[in-house]
């Protein structure tokens, strides 16, 4: 039950604060699927750039470096330029950016991994 007002509230001030830049009210749809598909996934970008600042501190700059080249950029570009090709809608953008963070957070745990400061268990 409390779900459904969580929700209302949420769209709704989606809704409010996107129309504060645009008022086109496509745009403000298009914004509000957005954050609709990236929100729940902003923790795996937390993580990511939590996980590469301290990578940077304990003086490997370079792994974070790969991996966002790599995941963030590399990976985007390429499942756009191919897969994009057929599929127009931004919809593969919209769920390609989740699915970029999740792939830079699976490197950075098992690379955390070497340090023993994140511990997968079998």
């Amino acid at each position: 039950m409390y779900e459904e007002g969580f929700y209302f509230l949420g769209g709704f001030s989606l809704f409010l604060f996107i129309s504060f830049f645009n008022q086109n009210p496509e745009v403000i749809a298009i914004g509000v699927d957005r954050a609709k598909i990236c929100a729940f996934f902003y923790v795996l970008l937390g993580f990511s750039h939590v996980v590469s600042s301290i990578l940077r501190g304990l003086g490997r700059p370079v792994m974070p470096m790969v991996v966002m080249l790599v995941c963030w950029c590399a990976v985007r570009v390429v499942v756009l330029m191919t897969i994009g090709q057929s599929v127009h809608s931004l919809y593969l953008t919209h769920c390609l950016y989740p699915i970029t963070w999740g792939l830079s957070s699976i490197v950075y745990i098992f690379d955390l991994r070497k340090y023993k400061l994140f511990m997968l268990r079998a």
